[in-house]
This record gives structure tokens, C-alpha cells and sequence, in this order.
């Protein structure tokens, strides 16, 4: 027996597969640092960063799709990311200070931390945002998780598209579409946006929850920015808010829901996706402070696939573009393909566990009840 095949009748178990990974990401982890490092010996001061444009979002573990999320994003408008991640295993903070040193993200880490521990990782991030340069000098800021992706149906589908709907517009609140797994069970490698397609038809659930917004505001108007929508008005002013439309409306989560629609602008929520990322999901838990009691009910709540929409591919020729030059960096490629796998091999530990393996045979049995939809929806 050659040595070649030792090595395949002996295939590396999954904890040596995870070391691997660890064990190259501690690799590149130690080269950013030591680049870093010789930047400032080299008295190389960063330049100050003053986007117009500006997204916000907090992570924890997305590494295995978030080039994609900053691609895609990047194409339709946006110039700059602040990102604050914490606890990250699969690299996605590594990924972060690639894209700060290469000038396209501001990385800051979100410990658990006076003055903001007792917050949530997702509220730290946001109070911490509040001061930092990039957000402070911005002339738009928006918030996204990186499930969340903003689609654009005005014009050219372009920030600057939707942001001429209203020229005296503070704050433009955009309506989620839920999209829902489209059948599928298992993870698999590639784009979200190519694999989901199926989104809810807000006639068949509560508008309240299927319709919620995000916003695209001006920072400097706004002392606060939150989640959904900016709170407390500097000075106490009177704000304009409006629709993807340009429809002026009042700020009350009711107003969002009467007056919301996806003609001008949605945000494509992909948070279901596969079985496997909803178990994954709830492993991990949640970034703010609501938990549903079980993936079931989280399914029953948004797995939604009445409608079929392809809407946001018409980016996707670009956006494939921006991601191979992204990609073609060799330190993001490998944090890329150790992030991946990093996913792979924690799927595979968890379904080797009997209670999550039958809670995902649950979820396959309540994803058929609910997969008619996506006939239905083909069919049309």
C-alpha cells in the first residue's frame, strides 16, 4: 500500500478537519497582524475615512457568504462598511481587517464590555457606532444584518435611484420581503442570492411582521440609530420619513406596515434559508434580545415562499464581478474557502448529535407541510 493510499482509507475526522481550519486561520490572523504592524512602524497613518455612504451592520460567524453580502452591496451603491463582530470561530473578523487594511471596511471588535456588557452583541455594536468617524462623517448610514440585503427597483436599481425619490427626505424606511428556504434542506456552498428565490406575499401574513422596515438615514439628523428605524431627533426636530416611494409618513411601526409595499425598493430577508443554517441558527443564538422556543416555530413564522422573485439578479452579473476581484486577494481566498468549511464541519458535528439530527428530520417533515408554496409559486 502506497502512502497515497494510507492517506485515503484514512480520512481526517471532523475534529482534525477543525484543527486544520483553526490552525490556518491562526496563520492568517498572524500575518494581517504582522502586516499591520510594519504599516505602523512605517509611520503609514490610515487616511480618514468620510463615506457618503455608509452600511452598519454587527456579525458573528458569517464568513462562509459575507463576501457576497459586501459585493453585491457595493455594486448598487454603498462605499464604505463598519462592522463590529464578536466571538467569531469561522474567520468572518479576520475577513473584517482584510477589508480594513485594503481601505474598504472600518473593523471594530464588540466585546462584551463596560459601559455596554449587559447589552445584547448587536445593541453594543450600535452604541458603540454612535461615536466612531466613519459613522459620524457619513452622509447616509444603514443598518443591515448580513441575511439582509437591500434590492432596489427604482431607476437603475442604485442607492442614488432610491435616495432621489425624496431630496428632503431624513430618513427612507424600506419594507422586509421574508424570503423562505425554497425547498432547500442542506447547506451548500454559493451565492445566497441565486439559491433562495422564493419570497412571502404580504396578503397571506400579518403585514406587521412581513412588512417591518430598515432605514437609510442622514446620521447627523438623528441621535440615535437603532435597529429598525433612528430614534431621538437632534434638537428635537421634525424629521421627514419616508417610503421606498418617496411618500412622506409618520414613523410608527402601524404607518411602515398601511403604507409599505415593494415597488420602488425591498429588503431581501433571507433568514431561513436551509434546514441546516436554521439549526445553525438557533446553536448560535440570537443577536437581540427575542427567541422563538424552537426552530419549528421560527419556521412557521418565515418560511414563507408564495411568490417567486428574481428581482435582485439583475446585479448579479456585476456583483459576480466585484466578488472575483474581492476574491482574487489571496488572504480573503483563503479566509473565504476556511470559513466554508468551517461551516461544513460544524454541520457535521452538530447532526452527529442525536437530539439536533432529529430536530432537523423535524423541520425537513415541517418544511414538506409548508412546500406546496413553492410549487404553487413556479407554477405562476
Amino acid at each position: 500500500m502506497t502512502a497515497e493510499d494510507d492517506f485515503r482509507a484514512e480520512p481526517a475526522t471532523a475534529g482534525q478537519v477543525r484543527a486544520g481550519v483553526d490552525h490556518e486561520l491562526a496563520m492568517i490572523s498572524r500575518q494581517i497582524t504582522r502586516r499591520a504592524r510594519r504599516v505602523a512602524r512605517a509611520g503609514e497613518a490610515p487616511e480618514a475615512v468620510k463615506p457618503q455612504r455608509l452600511l452598519l451592520s454587527c456579525m458573528k460567524n458569517e464568513g462562509a457568504t459575507v463576501l457576497e453580502w459586501v459585493a453585491y452591496h457595493r455594486v448598487i451603491g454603498f462605499d464604505h462598511f463598519l462592522i463590529y463582530t464578536n466571538d467569531c470561530e469561522d474567520g468572518t473578523d479576520l475577513i473584517w481587517k482584510r477589508l480594513d487594511q485594503m481601505g474598504l471596511a472600518s473593523f471594530q471588535d464588540n466585546p462584551p464590555k463596560r459601559p455596554v456588557a449587559r447589552h445584547k452583541p448587536q445593541v453594543r455594536g450600535l452604541i458603540r457606532a454612535m461615536t466612531h468617524p466613519a459613522y459620524t462623517s457619513a452622509e447616509w448610514v444603514m443598518m443591515l444584518d448580513a441575511d439582509e440585503y437591500l434590492n432596489i427597483h427604482a431607476g437603475d436599481g442604485r442607492l442614488s435611484d432610491l435616495l432621489a425619490q425624496n431630496a428632503d427626505a431624513d430618513c427612507f424606511m424600506i419594507n422586509w420581503r421574508l424570503f423562505g428556504s425554497s425547498g432547500v434542506q442542506d447547506f451548500q456552498p454559493g451565492f445566497v442570492t441565486e439559491q433562495f428565490l422564493h419570497g412571502a406575499d404580504p396578503e397571506r401574513v400579518s403585514r406587521s411582521h412581513a412588512l417591518a422596515p430598515k432605514s437609510i438615514f442622514r446620521p447627523d439628523r438623528f441621535s440615535k440609530p437603532n435597529i429598525h428605524r433612528p430614534a431621538n431627533p437632534v434638537d428635537g426636530g421634525e424629521r421627514i420619513y419616508a417610503t421606498a416611494s418617496g411618500q412622506p409618513i409618520p414613523r410608527s411601526w402601524g404607518a411602515v406596515s398601511r403604507h409599505g409595499g415593494y415597488s420602488h425598493a425591498q429588503i431581501n430577508h433571507y433568514s431561513v434559508q436551509s434546514m441546516d443554517m436554521l439549526l445553525l441558527k438557533f446553536a448560535r443564538g440570537f443577536a437581540v434580545e427575542r427567541q422563538m422556543e424552537s426552530p419549528q416555530e421560527y419556521l412557521e413564522a418565515r418560511d414563507f415562499n408564495h411568490c417567486r422573485d428574481e428581482s435582485i439578479l439583475r446585479h448579479q452579473a456585476q456583483m459576480r464581478s466585484e466578488y472575483d476581484r474581492l476574491i482574487a486577494d489571496p488572504v480573503l481566498a483563503r479566509l473565504q474557502a476556511a470559513a466554508v468549511e468551517w461551516r461544513q464541519k460544524k454541520l457535521a458535528e452538530a447532526l452527529a448529535q442525536p437530539e439536533l439530527h432529529a430536530m432537523k428530520a423535524a423541520l425537513v417533515a415541517a418544511q414538506a407541510a409548508l412546500g406546496s408554496d413553492v410549487q404553487d409559486a413556479d407554477a405562476a
